[in-house]
């Protein structure tokens, strides 16, 4: 098949690293993918690689260059199927492969518009009715949805997209590159981290959504139970340097390590002791699966997806969005009850085999390959089956 990816995040996040695997495995299962998107890191990332780009931009709202950009684009190259992302994409893609004549048009929901368009006054509840209206509307153009969380299925078919177009695919990591990992030594001296002390990590964009301040709060307390331990908050954003100042107005400026973005994920993570997760909001978080693969106990806040991740007393503890004390109480619980091993043993097998890379590019290619008007009433489990 001929496969255009149309991905609309404004940065190289979870959700385009998830369309760049997602490019990389159709690749490998033998069709001919083209990739367009909004940001210039995922160009590079697929450059060389089999996969043909187009290049095009995506903004909030219909854009017309783009849209005849693409449409002409979908039409010469006789593209057999269009596979929207998030929000941006959805509106703009799939009016052109409307206007192109593709017969097979798919859309990913990565996060709900009403969490990603943010304002609590006019503006910003206008913004959000007008996507949710779009996304209802643009469903009768659309022969599947793919949610990446059994949680944002229900809220989008609560909004009005028809139920028997939404289907569950779980977001998938190549869990074979978190198998042969460093040593806890050697990936902490790669993050400036002293031996002999206990870690708690994470990894993330410094951006609203992360809430990470919160993470830092959560920090102090445990620091103040808990005899040597380390933060590292590895990853870059708009937020760093307020970070910073916050983590040194907390007096805990000596306790946590801000390491910078690094690309190689599965390098850094044999660092950590527990993984931490403080979102606001998330879809189907990409790094609590990482961390999962690489045997972590994780502590995550109840957004979407998590409890469809983490195995609550089995594989990490859930907690309440922006409650810090029951952040630090938790990660405390799993630092001292002596079963972080445990319980990251039982993650990277849950890992394995729910959210691996390869199951997830099956799934979807199943989701392609049905026939137009298809009913997915089964489960991402069963999808592929």
């Amino acid at each position: 098949m001929r496969i255009l990816l149309l991905d609309g995040a404004p940065c190289f996040g979870g959700q385009a690293r998830h369309v760049r695997d997602l490019a990389f495995g159709l690749r490998d299962r033998g069709h001919e993918v083209y990739v367009s998107c909004n940001h210039e890191k995922l160009y590079e990332t697929l450059q060389g690689s089999g996969v043909t780009l187009l290049r095009a931009k995506f903004r909030y709202g219909p854009d017309l260059p783009t849209i005849l950009l693409l449409s002409r684009a979908i039409r010469s190259l006789s593209i057999d199927v269009v596979h929207t992302h998030g929000v941006r994409a959805g509106v703009t893609g799939r009016l052109a492969a409307r206007l192109g004549g593709c017969k097979k048009v798919v859309h990913s929901v990565h996060t709900m518009s009403e969490d990603l368009i943010q304002g609590n006054g006019v503006i910003g509840k206008l913004n959000r009715l007008a996507y949710t209206c779009a996304d209802r509307w643009f469903s009768r153009w659309t022969d599947s949805v793919i949610t990446v969380s059994d949680e944002l299925r229900s809220r989008t078919i609560g909004e009005g997209v028809p139920k028997d177009k939404v289907i569950t695919v779980y977001s998938g990591i190549d869990v074979s590159r978190y198998q042969n990992k460093p040593n806890k030594q050697t990936a902490r001296n790669r993050l400036g981290i002293p031996n002999g002390c206990r870690v708690v990590g994470t990894t993330a964009r410094f951006t609203r959504q992360k809430n990470l301040g919160d993470l830092l709060r959560a920090a102090r307390v445990v620091s103040k139970k808990v005899e040597d331990v380390t933060f590292a908050l590895v990853g870059d954003g708009e937020e760093m340097t307020g970070l910073k100042s916050l983590a040194h107005d907390l007096g805990i400026a000596h306790k946590v390590f801000f390491p910078g973005f690094r690309e190689n994920i599965a390098e850094i993570l044999p660092a950590f002791d527990v993984f931490a997760m403080s979102s606001l909001w998330e879809g189907h978080s990409l790094a609590i699966l990482e961390a999962m693969a690489a045997g972590l106990a994780v502590v995550a806040t109840d957004v979407a997806g998590v409890r469809e991740t983490v195995v609550e007393g089995v594989t990490g503890c859930i907690v309440p969005v922006s409650d810090h004390e029951t952040l630090a109480d938790a990660i405390c619980q799993v630092l001292s009850n002596g079963r972080s091993e445990a319980m990251g043993a039982a993650g990277r097998e849950r890992a394995a085999e729910l959210f691996s890379l390869e199951r997830m590019v099956e799934q979807i290619e199943w989701v392609y390959m049905s026939s137009k008007g298809y009913t997915p009433s089964r489960t991402t489990a069963e999808a592929a089956r």
